[in-house]
């Protein structure tokens, strides 16, 4: 439970699994019984999905989304750590570049998931354009969403996936299912605000660290990290808005009771 963050519930289920061992399970509707498989297959595709991007960085379309990356300090094994990819510009075919590889229901996962947009005149687009690809791991390693940064002049300069099935942002951390066993051997957790923030900091060496998805942080967020940790670092930029964002999340270490202070 400690070491991957689970409940105990969500760890019986894991060990079981690992041993092929069959739970007894409640009776569940025919509603939740196709529910669960389409969260299932959701995760499937998304896992897909970043397969591709993954390919697009790693080719010959992808030299300058690599040589940003490198640019900014993120290595070639920080990027395969976290599993990052891009997404094709408009120009080189990013409007239907997940649109042309996927097919049936895969399409309608896609669309529920936020990876293709319909479009009012029938057909759909891609969410992602020109833009690197951070894939969002739940606490089982399963890949629930994406973030995405532009590394143009576009706007937004961050996206990120909207609800669904399978991702909930105010849930969920950058980087905690790859930085668990260090944040929970250390019982200490550095939050951060961005995406780059956190690879910045793992490429220098600096490992229990984590990163809250484009939002203010949560009481949900504080209330995933309380089990790991002794004590929350908040290291937020130094600006009007790191600073608010510090003094909102205050409450939520105070209602959980776990420890924090802001650098």
């Amino acid at each position: 439970m400690k070491y991957h963050n689970l409940d105990f519930p969500g760890a019986l289920k894991r060990l079981a699994e690992k041993y092929q061992i069959r739970l007894p399970e409640k009776k569940r509707s025919a509603r939740e019984q196709e529910q669960e498989r389409r969260r299932k297959l959701m995760f499937e595709l998304n896992r897909k999905v970043a397969g591709y991007f993954r390919e697009y960085l790693l080719s010959a379309h992808g030299e300058n989304a690599r040589n940003y990356l490198l640019q900014r300090g993120i290595a070639a094994e920080i990027q395969e750590k976290f599993f990052l990819g891009f997404a094709p510009p408009k120009e080189m075919g990013g409007w239907n570049f997940l649109g042309s590889k996927l097919n049936g229901e895969e399409r309608e996962l896609a669309i529920e998931a936020g990876l293709l947009v319909k479009k009012e005149a029938g057909g759909t687009y891609d969410r992602f354009r020109g833009r690197i690809q951070f894939p969002i791991y739940d606490v089982r390693g399963r890949i629930a969403g994406f973030g995405g940064r532009t590394i143009t002049d576009d706007n937004p300069k961050y996206m990120n996936s909207p609800e669904s099935l399978v991702y909930n942002k105010s849930r969920m951390l950058f980087g905690l299912y790859h930085q668990r066993e260090a944040i929970g051997k250390q019982r200490r957790a550095v939050l951060v605000e961005g995406n780059f923030d956190l690879l910045a900091l793992v490429a220098g060496g600096f490992e229990p660290v984590a990163a809250p998805l484009g939002t203010a942080l949560t009481r949900e967020q504080v209330r995933r990290l309380k089990p790991m940790v002794d004590e929350v670092v908040l290291f937020f930029d130094g600006d009007a808005a790191g600073v608010k964002a510090a003094e909102r999340a205050a409450p939520f270490f105070l209602a959980e009771q776990v420890s924090a202070r802001v650098v």
